[in-house]
């Protein structure tokens, strides 16, 4: 699984630099998916957009294990490829 923040989907200014390595890592994860997934392995592209954290507006890690952990049961019949999760304080912007 591969972990992006939401620069791949939403570049802010002074982040262009970051925003291309990150569209790389997705470009990756795509093809590797592509080749993979035939082979019964699962890749996925997953999307933390929230700061990571105990606090009003942050993620918790627990939270985050939760999510990977689903992304890792799921079974082959219904694999996802692109998982963003996004905290209740989020504008949803990039939806």
């Amino acid at each position: 699984m591969s972990l992006a923040i939401d620069a791949t989907l939403s570049p802010h200014r002074f982040t262009s630099a970051f925003a291309a390595a990150k569209g790389g890592q997705k470009s990756l994860a795509q093809s590797m998916a592509r080749q993979l997934w035939k082979d019964n392995i699962h890749v996925a592209y997953a999307i933390i957009d929230a700061q990571v954290g105990d606090g009003e507006g942050q993620m918790h890690p627990d939270s985050i294990a939760r999510e990977y952990f689903h992304l890792a049961e799921q079974t082959p019949d219904c694999w996802s490829f692109q998982h963003h999760i996004q905290c209740k304080t989020s504008d949803m912007s990039l939806l």
